[in-house]
């Protein structure tokens, strides 16, 4: 059982799979460009697991169109949907769908950008019902729309989750609930939902609705933007009432590559739990040392600090587990948190490190979801009876955000303490867990 657990991760990572996204629809932006290019993007999109593509034609002249009329064809190729996105100058659409034949087309999706503005005043009520009426207006046009389009083809709404109500529109008020309730729409997406219920569009109405999560490039800074992707794609898969995941504006070959291996990775802590578990279960692993997390009441940041602790017996720890939470980060995921073996120097961790490995960002929640991650030792280190050890964290400052560790205030006892280079945690102790093969 030692051995499926430190191996789990190369197995799963020889898999073909880039796979899907937990048998979520996947849809990626392509342009239109060369053939070429767009052969590329169509192929690189179906060998990552995407779904369908979004081919954004906005303001494509009909020269340009004549380029782009193989898309269904490549599209078919590699067993993709083929959706037609619009953001603006919705009144060419009849002219665009007239370019396909109906069933090369899935549906359009109608895409709206990112709000840059603020809110109408909560009381100003005049603001809001002219908010509201414009709203309206534009509820007519997408009526219109989803009337010209055929039985078997869907309209989908891509929106930032404040403007689908009045009261909290920033740019435009999207009547996304209306349109939902008269069936207008079959598939919502919506940006900064990652933890909705979207049970509660489906609420509106008897029939399915399709309704998922949506990341718009223009919403982040170019830096952020693989960490963003990164964590729609987490979101995606830990939200149970997700069905979709639609990107638009990210580089075809980011988009591709960076969604499924953050799913890929959080597939491989999920096989590494789920072995460390049958291997509880199973006795060949054993907690020798612990702190519950029932009983942490406070957090620090892995600043340079460590724990104590004294082994009840000899023997070989492959593991230690911590209880963890992300703090700050709104753009890329940091690096691994790094864990360490120590031995001790006068009641501090000495310099010599006895073993190393790292924690994935991806095992941990946002603050204030702690998680238990796991470092796994690689060969395991040899532990000593009645000997004391730490398990030290050197700092781990990331420039979007940090690691938070939980602590149990005035919770050191014989057999182990909370350390920190800035701070006298002495009295304190973190939450943590020492795990060692079954004496034999």
């Amino acid at each position: 059982m030692l051995l499926s657990i430190s191996t789990v991760a190369c197995v799963l990572s020889e898999r073909s799979a880039w796979a899907d996204i937990g048998g979520r629809e996947f849809v990626i932006t392509v342009y239109p460009t060369d053939t070429a290019s767009l052969e590329k993007n169509i192929a690189e999109a179906a060998d990552h697991g995407a779904t369908g593509v979004l081919l954004v034609v906005d303001g494509v002249s009909d020269e340009s169109m004549k380029s782009i009329r193989q898309t269904p064809d490549l599209t078919k190729q590699r067993g993709l949907e083929l959706w037609l996105g619009i953001s603006q100058r919705w009144e060419t659409t009849p002219r665009l769908m007239g370019h396909f034949a109906t069933e090369q087309v899935a549906g359009i999706a109608f895409l709206f950008p990112t709000p840059q503005g603020e809110p109408a005043e909560p009381g100003n009520l005049a603001a809001q019902l002219e908010i509201r009426k414009r709203g309206e207006q534009l509820g007519k046009l997408i009526r219109q729309v989803k009337a010209g389009l055929q039985e078997n083809q869907k309209l989908a709404v891509c929106v930032a989750a404040s403007e689908i109500d009045p009261e909290t529109a920033r740019d435009r008020f999207v009547p996304v609930k209306g349109l939902i309730r008269d069936g207008t729409l079959d598939c919502v997406c919506l940006a900064g939902a990652e933890r909705m219920n979207f049970h509660r569009l489906r609420l509106l109405r008897d029939v399915p609705l399709e309704a998922g999560i949506y990341l718009d490039r223009d919403s982040s800074e170019e830096r952020h933007r693989a960490g963003l992707l990164e964590r729609a794609a987490l979101a995606t898969v830990d939200n149970s009432t997700c069905d979709c995941l639609w990107l638009s504006g990210f580089p075809t070959a980011l988009a591709a590559r960076v969604v499924p291996q953050a799913v890929e990775r959080r597939e491989q802590a999920k096989a590494r739990q789920e072995a460390l578990d049958e291997a509880i279960q199973r006795g060949t692993l054993v907690v020798d040392q612990e702190i519950s997390d029932e009983d942490c009441n406070d957090q620090a940041t892995v600043h340079g600090v460590a724990q104590s602790f004294v082994p009840s017996r000899d023997g070989e720890c492959p593991l230690v587990q911590l209880y963890v939470a992300i703090r700050g980060c709104s753009g890329p995921l940091p690096p691994p948190l790094e864990v360490e073996i120590r031995g001790d120097d006068a009641d501090k961790p000495g310099e010599a490190v006895l073993a190393k490995a790292g924690i994935p960002a991806a095992e941990f929640g946002h603050e204030s979801t702690y998680r238990w991650g796991s470092a796994y030792f690689d060969p395991p280190v040899s532990l000593k009876k009645g000997k004391k050890y730490w398990i030290h964290l050197p700092a781990a400052r990331h420039p979007e955000g940090s690691f938070v560790w939980r602590i149990v205030k005035d919770g050191a006892n014989t057999r182990g303490r909370a350390w920190s280079r800035s701070y006298d945690y002495a009295s304190h102790t973190w939450v943590y867990r020492v795990f060692m093969t079954k004496d034999n």
